[in-house]
């Protein structure tokens, strides 16, 4: 027969499985992920492009000197937040697939054109 410590132990488990969604361990054991719904890699440019307005926004405005610390705190890890969004894997496939285009094109165009 399980005790009710294992019961227990169990049923918090299984909450835990089916709740802690919002947090994805990462390599590091002590690391979380957090993750969030893009339509595609557009919504996501405008997602960034708008983190990093909103920090020059505040920079330009300025501060008064009861703030310029906490502000830029805040801006840091905007910024930085904006950085690991950046799509870095999929530019890099952006450009070995236009390197592969442009050579393609380049075999398309008769001799003539080519000089």
């Amino acid at each position: 027969m399980e005790t009710t410590e294992v019961k227990n132990t169990k049923e918090l488990q299984e909450l835990a499985n089916e709740l802690f969604t919002t947090l994805k361990p990462a390599k590091h054991e002590k690391d979380f992920t957090v993750s969030f719904t893009v339509y595609d890699y557009k919504h996501l440019m405008f997602i960034i492009s708008d983190l990093m307005k909103l920090c020059v926004s505040a920079i330009e405005d300025g501060f008064d000197s009861d703030t310029v610390v906490f502000s830029k705190i805040h801006i840091t890890h905007i910024l930085e937040i904006a950085i690991e969004l950046l799509p870095i894997d999929e530019a890099e496939f952006l450009d070995k697939s236009r390197e592969l285009f442009l050579k393609e094109n380049k075999n398309d165009i008769p001799e003539k054109q080519k000089s």
